[in-house]
């Protein structure tokens, strides 16, 4: 009675005080203790038992007992000696106890013991099937488990799901989705069965199949289930369908898991939806790391990397420990605010083993890329105990973005040479290498070799082309990039042709320029409100001298098109985060930069600098004035008034820097001495002695 009820203290009080035990008081305490989960205090009442008692023998249903205790614990060494004293004393065995052998043997990971006393089972039973299928399966023996599985009279549900399971642990979930049409026609599916079913299709993105199972989850009454639910949520945000994933199935559940919260908080951060995500995470009542990790991500994913690492700093101080996934996410957010010295703080205070992992290292060689700091990166990679495809993209990367190319180009080909086969990521930054760096011939036989359809397996997708569209107009072949984006597979996008336009412009091909601005108006409405390629062609007419031309453009830019994004640089002293605007108003100590740019400018001018403004980019036709203060100009005339001279400066802005800043910069390198970094939406610009390293190609 005590043991049904589940008070095993009060069982075990009943069981010490009995003055005369039998075969069947020892079995019900042996088997209550395993069945509460407490199997070694099953093997010591078990070994009490064999040491105490001569008359009183173990029987078949306490050895079961005992050998459901070795399987849960792995422990092969008592479960053999148990099988010996059964053999030794002549006990029966039934198909209980032979099931219970079976099962033990597989769980131990002797599929060849579990096999001989399978063998030896004259009349099986579902179970003695079950355990052979199951034993195989998890071993990874899928065509042994299928063969047993196909030879059986009958499967249950439980073989179903075995087999179900072990497909789609093997990654074969189409072949897991057959076996559940199969079962369906004769067996009911468990939650089990419906979870694995729909994550399986879910990461084959077949919503057709998906909502069959679904179905099938409704009719059965399953779709409320905690884990069936959080599946389908999973399915629902693969297709962007959040509102029905939370309404039809969130809101529904009768008992969310702290699994089905994190679900639905990454099912919105995963759709661009980080407000809702957020307000649903403060609404959990109890957190994991996966939530945290989640949340953490989110905003990163969805460009707000500040709020990413303001939740990473709550997450310390609330006691949590950093797994492997929110040193990835956090890094990648340092990578993205340009944040090195957070980001070589947060790598000081890793756990040396987890700062080894490969996702982890590849995260901060992929950091020290995207800040600046491609010696670093290089570090960071040489130190790998293992590399893999990421790791090498990583560093190819980190060479390209920061004006590296011949280096990025050379890491390239030892990694080819080194037996690792490049993914398309690895050649979209190995290309926009050579585009970058006017390695024209470089570029050109990867991106053959890409298309002609044999590169290590690779297909060439819309951005390589994009990439050899730029390489071919920034080389001066504007008729072949012309010709390239009419031919391609794919439709041209306002990228393409906005590429081949900055080509025209950078060559002065103005009936060419006209051509192409055509193609872009004509697109959709999104890119005519775009004043990027109107802006572009005006500059054009400009340095041609085609006063009407420019003009009319600049009034269809007043009357069609939205403001133009405005040119924002941040560098940060101090730990301080300073943002400066083209003609800032905003900045509290905008006087004292402004006064200082013209203390630079003054000095330059005497020996020498002309302002660029053949290619003014604004909506109104730019000035010698407005020029000068271009918001990066502002953020370095700060950084030379606030930092010791000589020191190294890093400067990140929002949009492409123009010519007239890159010449100033280059300038003012030489002259005072310093090292200089400009981040801009594209790359890394590092200028020393009057050099960059992007050697004026960007």
């Amino acid at each position: 009675m005590y043991r049904d009820c589940g008070r095993l203290e009060d069982a075990r009080a009943v069981f010490d005080s009995m003055p005369l035990r039998n075969e069947f008081s020892w079995a019900i305490i042996i088997s209550a203790y395993v069945g509460a989960g407490k199997e070694q205090e099953a093997l010591c009442l078990y070994r009490t038992l064999v040491r105490s008692s001569t008359e009183i023998q173990a029987d078949a249903f306490i050895f079961s007992s005992v050998l459901a205790a070795c399987a849960r614990l792995k422990c092969l060494e008592q479960g053999l000696e148990i099988h010996e004293r059964i053999v030794k004393r002549g006990v029966k065995q039934d198909v209980g106890l032979q099931n219970a052998l079976v099962t033990m043997y597989a769980k131990c990971g002797r599929i060849d013991r579990a096999k001989q006393v399978f063998d030896r089972i004259t009349h099986r039973d579902v179970v003695s099937w079950n355990a052979m299928v199951s034993a195989n399966a998890e071993a990874g023996h899928l065509e042994v488990a299928l063969k047993i599985y196909q030879e059986m009279v009958s499967a249950d549900v439980l073989c179903w799901s075995t087999m179900i399971s072990a497909e789609a642990m093997a990654g074969h979930d189409r072949e897991a989705l057959e076996l559940y049409r199969e079962m369906i026609l004769s067996v009911r599916p468990n939650a089990s069965t419906l979870a694995t079913v729909l994550a399986a299709c879910t990461r084959l993105g077949d919503l057709s199949s998906g909502a069959l199972v679904r179905d099938g989850a409704i009719q059965s009454g399953l779709d409320r289930d905690a884990v069936v639910g959080t599946t389908l949520v999973n399915l629902y945000a693969r297709f962007g369908d959040v509102i029905a994933a939370r309404e039809v199935l969130f809101d529904s559940m009768k008992d969310r898991t702290v699994v089905s919260w994190n679900a639905m908080v990454t099912a919105f951060a995963q759709n661009a939806r980080v407000d809702e995500a957020e307000k649903l995470f403060r609404e959990m009542p109890d957190k994991s790391v996966i939530s945290w990790n989640a949340m953490i991500a989110g905003f990163g994913q969805n460009g707000r990397p500040k709020q990413a690492l303001e939740l990473f700093r709550r997450m310390d101080l609330e006691g949590l420990q950093p797994s492997r996934m929110t040193y990835c996410s956090v890094l990648d957010a340092c990578a993205n605010l340009t944040a090195s010295s957070l980001g070589r703080f947060i790598c000081d205070g890793m756990d040396e083993a987890l700062a080894k992992d490969i996702s982890v290292a590849n995260s901060i060689c992929n950091m020290y890329g995207k800040c600046g700091l491609p010696e670093l990166a290089r570090q960071t990679f040489l130190e790998m105990t293992y590399r893999d495809v990421v790791s090498w993209t990583a560093i190819i990367a980190a060479y390209s973005q920061n004006g590296y190319s011949s280096e990025a180009l050379d890491i390239f080909r030892i990694m080819v040479q080194a037996g690792v086969e490049p993914n398309g990521i690895t050649l979209i930054n190995t290309l926009s290498a050579c585009s970058h760096g006017a390695l024209f011939d470089e570029g050109s036989d990867i991106f053959s070799s890409l298309v002609s359809g044999d590169y290590y397996g690779v297909t060439a997708n819309e951005s390589h082309f994009l990439c050899a569209i730029d390489l071919l107009g920034r080389a001066g072949y504007l008729k072949d990039a012309e010709t390239l984006i009419t031919k391609m597979p794919f439709k041209a996008g306002a990228v393409a042709w906005t590429s081949l336009l900055s080509a025209c412009r950078t060559f002065r091909d103005l009936k060419r320029a006209g051509r192409v601005a055509n193609h872009l108006f004509e697109l959709d409405e999104s890119s005519i409100k775009d004043p990027a390629p109107y802006v572009m062609l005006s500059n054009i007419y400009a340095s041609a001298g085609d006063r009407a031309a420019e003009m009319k453009l600049r009034d269809q830019i007043r009357i069609k098109c939205r403001k133009k994004l405005p040119g924002k640089s941040t560098i940060t002293i101090k730990g301080q985060t300073n943002e400066f605007y083209s003609l800032d108003e905003t900045h509290p100590r905008r006087d004292d930069a402004y006064n200082e740019l013209r203390r630079l400018f003054q000095k330059m001018k005497e020996a020498g600098y002309v302002p660029d403004t053949r290619i003014a980019e604004m909506e109104e036709e730019e000035t010698e004035q407005s020029l000068s203060y271009h918001s990066e100009k502002l953020a370095l005339a700060f950084g030379v008034l606030n930092t010791p001279p000589e020191a190294s400066l890093c400067i990140v802005k929002n949009l492409r820097v123009c010519s007239d800043c890159h010449n100033v910069i280059k300038f003012l390198s030489k002259h005072l001495n310093r090292k200089i970094a400009v981040r801009d939406a594209t790359r890394f610009h590092h200028f020393e002695n009057g050099f960059c390293s992007c050697r004026d190609c960007w």
